[in-house]
């Protein structure tokens, strides 16, 4: 059997499917040798196929470059739950055929992730389609791609992905072997409707029942001394919630959480938002432009002196002073170009550090220099503004 993605990118099913466990994260089904942020970009160098790029977060799917062989994948759960009518039009799903896959051709795809999720009573099921149209027509294959886990194939194309028993495979860590407690299965279920619209949309809005479901799963599940690794999971996956609408701070003692992305998509990646990113870039390339002309060209070409302070003459006794803050300009591009780097290789916390404080620094420098020469009020713009944008976006 032969399969679609993105278009013209074709595999064919093998007999072999993945023999590894699946690690449900809440936001993902991850199907890779667990690994460090290095580890796993490596992994990703090592490999090809689809993966997320910058703002772009399409699903994962990534093939061994020698055998092009099916080797690791990551699934994202779709932040829109269908509604009732919509779920009950879902078709019985094909029985599971294990294998794994074969890339046609050693290049990379984009496998878009899906739009809807759809959830089986008491979540036994989820099932995450491209769109809600998929609907319209039956599905033709579930290639187990690994244990419990399936992509869903109609006319040839994969248009969607399930997992069974999702709660069944709840870690942080490495897979629970032991069954979830019913208990931890309502909780389960509690959780995904707080981070799937509608009800994420009202606690965002701030309505009191909404944040009152809110502040009630969390406490439960604070409370919970059975499984409590899944518990930990799924306070996890309500973490940011909690913080961001004035739930509990950490007992003490309790470990730091990691903090996850309210709805990352085309806004937003890593957890800045695409404003911030693409003022990151502009302001680097800003201060890259001045940097060789304050340091190296200022006293040879008089349209530099022109461009940067309005006036054609020279000042030899200032040389040292503009070869100084050329680089001082190279520096803080280099800040902001390490900032964005590091936001997309996972390192969030240290990522944001960076440039809001490079975002300050130039802020503060193009205030300066405005007060203490207004007529350069073009130049104090160019550095002031990129980062007034980026603190706004991200601080507001």
């Amino acid at each position: 059997m032969r399969l679609t993605i993105d278009d013209d990118w074709l595999a064919t099913v093998t007999d072999e499917p993945l023999a590894l466990a699946p690690r449900f994260e809440g936001n993902w089904v991850d199907l890779a040798p667990r690994a460090d942020t290095v580890g796993r970009e490596r992994f990703l160098g090592a490999t090809f196929g689809s993966r997320e790029w910058l703002w772009d977060a399409p699903d994962t799917l990534r093939f061994d470059r020698d055998t092009r062989r099916l080797v690791g994948a990551r699934l994202q759960m779709p932040y829109l739950s269908a509604d009732t009518e919509t779920t009950r039009r879902v078709p019985v799903l094909p029985a599971t055929r294990p294998g794994g896959l074969l890339a046609d051709e050693v290049r990379d795809f984009r496998m878009e992730m899906c739009a809807v999720l759809c959830r089986a009573p008491g979540d036994t099921e989820l099932i995450c389609l491209r769109d809600p149209d998929v609907l319209d027509a039956p599905l033709e294959a579930r290639i187990g791609i690994a244990p419990d886990v399936g992509l869903l194939v109609q006319r040839g194309t994969v248009v969607g992905w399930s997992i069974t028993d999702p709660v069944r495979h709840l870690t942080t860590g490495a897979p629970d072997p032991t069954p979830p407690a019913a208990g931890t299965r309502r909780l389960f279920s509690a959780c995904l409707d707080l981070v799937t619209q509608p009800l994420f949309d009202a606690v965002d809005d701030g309505d009191p029942a909404a944040l009152a479901r809110l502040r009630a799963t969390d406490e439960a599940l604070r409370d919970r001394t059975e499984d409590r690794a899944r518990a930990e999971a799924l306070l996890d996956l309500i973490s940011t919630m909690v913080e961001d609408h004035g739930g509990p701070a950490l007992r003490p003692g309790e470990r730091g959480r990691r903090r996850l992305p309210r709805l990352p998509g085309p806004y937003e990646h890593g957890g800045m938002h695409i404003v911030s990113q693409v003022f990151a870039l502009v302001a680097a390339a800003v201060h890259l432009f001045v940097w060789p002309l304050e340091s190296f060209l200022y006293s040879r070409r008089a349209w530099v002196r022109e461009f940067l302070t309005g006036s054609t003459a020279d000042a030899p006794e200032v040389r040292l002073w503009r070869f100084n803050v050329g680089f001082y300009n190279l520096f803080l591009a280099c800040g902001m170009i390490a900032g964005f780097v590091a936001l997309h290789l996972g390192h969030e916390t240290v990522a944001r550090s960076l440039i809001l404080y490079v975002a300050a620094f130039m802020t503060g420098g193009g205030i300066m220099l405005f007060v203490s020469e207004p007529a350069l009020w073009r130049g104090a713009l160019s550095q002031a503004v990129p980062g007034v944008v980026i603190l706004a976006s991200e601080l507001a």
